[in-house]
């Protein structure tokens, strides 16, 4: 039906799109381009430093021209790997910076780069891609990284990733409020405008835990997917596989319940090699 290149002279990356119902495309990635293609009263049209910027663009139901598009960055390198829309179309984008200057928003949840090698970000962009309505980042002190948002009915996103920062924030009466070792799980679901977290766990056992993926169901538990090397990895009574299957990684398959306080269900899934789920 269509079929376009988007790109500068650089490299571009694109990680995760998403449609809405008069099929506008809306994709996040992330550019090492100064000519990426912007449009006029986008949010930023100048790139901003570093290997790479955060790019978000809506293209039209027909793929003839761009609606809006737009960097978002700092002066080091910015990602972006999952974004999901609201029911006005605005466009909730998540990833990670080691820029100190990332555009945050006033009144969001954190302000501030936390160290380490990257912090997650997490951004809403208003429907016309003119404008942030909030900015924040999430972090420790080490490495923070993100793959996914997803948004409910509510506005209220919930973001996933992994983290190396045994004080990356998590809130009381999570399922989880200890890091685990080595890379632990992340999930966070943040109120509506940005400000605070509605809950914030880890999930992991003692090695290389890493998810691909959130997806929701209508009454907000969180269903998780990835890959793990954690033999101790959290499982639940009578699932499938409750027993890590040898090699690199297992998939792992969790179901969190709605206020993140513990898990519905958490399996293995694998065989004797390398197993990774990149979607649920």
């Amino acid at each position: 039906i269509y079929s376009t290149y988007i790109g500068g002279s650089g490299d571009e990356i694109g990680y995760d799109i998403q449609v809405d119902e008069n099929g506008n495309a809306y994709m996040s990635g992330y550019t090492s381009s100064t000519d990426y293609p912007t449009t006029i009263g986008a949010y930023d049209r100048i790139y901003n430093g570093g290997a790479y910027d955060i790019v978000i663009t809506k293209l039209n139901p027909t793929g003839s021209a761009l609606v809006y598009s737009t960097f978002i960055g700092g002066a080091n390198d910015d990602y972006a790997f999952g974004v999901d829309l609201d029911i006005s179309g605005n466009m909730f984008v998540s990833g990670h910076t080691n820029s100190t200057d990332f555009p945050t928003t006033g009144g969001a949840y954190d302000n501030v780069y936390n160290g380490g090698t990257n912090d997650v970000v997490a951004v809403k962009l208003n429907s016309s891609g003119t404008a942030l309505i909030y900015s924040t980042f999430l972090g420790g002190s080490e490495d923070d990284v993100a793959n996914k948002i997803v948004v409910d009915a509510l506005g209220e996103a919930y973001i996933t990733g992994s983290t190396e920062s045994s004080n990356y924030p998590v809130t009381s009466g999570t399922y989880d409020e200890s890091y685990n070792g080595n890379r632990d799980i992340l999930l966070t679901k943040l109120t509506s405008d940005g400000s605070s977290l509605i809950y914030s766990t880890f999930i992991g056992g003692d090695e290389y835990d890493h998810p691909q993926i959130v997806d929701i169901d209508t009454e907000g538990n969180a269903y998780l997917t990835g890959l793990t090397g954690s033999r101790n990895f959290p499982t639940t009574d009578d699932v499938f596989d409750d027993t890590y299957n040898g090699g690199t990684f297992d998939i792992f398959v969790t179901k969190v319940f709605a206020d993140g306080d513990s898990l519905v269900y958490s399996t293995y899934i694998g065989g004797g090699a390398y197993e990774k789920a990149n979607n649920i």
